[in-house]
Order: C-alpha cells, then structure tokens, then sequence
C-alpha cells in the first residue's frame, strides 16, 4: 500500500515567525513549504524537522539556518541573507539536496561551505548558483571525498581556470553557464559539464 505524502504548504503568506500550530503539526509532515516569507529565525522549527523530506525556507530573510545534525533530504535555502557564520552553523545537516542559490555567497561564504563538507557525506546535490562565488579551488581541493555528484555554479564569477580545474574532479554533473567563461576567441559561453 503507497501512503500520499503528507505535506503543508505555507509560501508567500507574510509569516514572520513559525507559528506554533505549524510546529506541533510538523512531526507529522513530509514536506514544508514555507517559503517566499519574512522569516528570519527557524530556530524553534530546527527541533522538530528531523524526519522532514523536503523543507522548502526558499525567499526568506534567513542570516543562519541552525540545522546541524538534521537529516532531511532536501534543503531549500536560496534567496536568503546567509552570512558566513550562518553557512558555517548549517553543517553538519545530513541533507542530499542542498540549495543555497540567490544568497550573495562570495568566496569567503564558499569557504564556510567547504569547511563544513569536509565530515560531511550526505550531500550529493549541491546548488551555488547565481551568488557572488570567483575562486573555487578550496571546493574542488575537496570534492572527490564528498558524496557531491551534481554541483549548480551557474551565474557566478567562475572563470576558464577554475572550470578547467573542476573538469578534473569526479563530479558529473557540472553546471557552469552563465560564468565568466570564454573560448579561444575570448567570446564568451555557456558550460554545463
């Protein structure tokens, strides 16, 4: 018997906090959506998503996402205002799908990200795309001992050395376009590994 996911849906409802009907509810959900939002503190809903599949926090006013040791399959964190020590905070969350796209990550955020995949081999999809991210040499110093096969970076500042470096490591599935890449003319072009 196929039980249906159990899911609520609470996007683009001007929420500034988690409301606590919708914390004693979760322990009993799948998915949350509860992006599109003014949140900008998660922490009391941190205690009870351990068994969530997808948690969608896509849009809000997010600075951490204090989720260590929390397992949950899917992590939607785009389009906050993660800072380098809320990337930091955010591992070791035992998550397969990670997105952290639309953040402003430059490379001082990427390397907060590193640090925390270091112990970390859960995370198999890891979406970067359309930050602020130039140097990605400590991320492919450390890649081939991650579970990462899929890696988004498109939209950032990434150039031809950096893509050419990353075509070296185990990763395969690769998505670089709309970087500062060019070909042997200097034009520029799109890259997808």
């Amino acid at each position: 018997m196929i039980f249906p996911k159990k899911l609520l849906v609470l996007s683009n409802r001007g929420l500034e906090s988690v409301p606590p009907n919708v914390l004693a509810t979760v322990p009993t959900l799948d998915e949350l959506y509860l992006d599109g939002n003014l949140l900008e503190n998660v922490t009391p809903l941190a205690k009870a998503i351990d068994h969530l599949h997808v948690l969608n926090l896509y849009g809000n006013r997010l600075k951490e996402a204090p989720f260590a040791n929390v397992k949950i399959d899917e992590l939607y964190l785009g389009r906050n205002q993660l800072t380098k020590q809320g990337l930091a905070k955010l591992f070791p969350t035992l998550t397969k799908k990670l997105y952290l796209s639309n953040n402003q990550i430059t490379d001082d955020g990427l390397d907060a990200i590193v640090q925390g995949l270091k112990n970390n081999h859960t995370v198999s999809h890891l979406s970067l795309h359309h930050n602020k991210i130039k140097t990605i040499q400590p991320l492919i110093d450390i890649l081939d001992t991650t579970s990462i096969s899929s890696l988004d970076l498109q939209g950032n500042l990434i150039d031809d050395e950096s893509a050419q470096a990353l075509s070296n490591t185990r990763v395969w599935d690769i998505d670089l376009s709309d970087n500062l890449l060019t070909n042997a003319l200097g034009q520029k072009i799109f890259l997808k590994i």
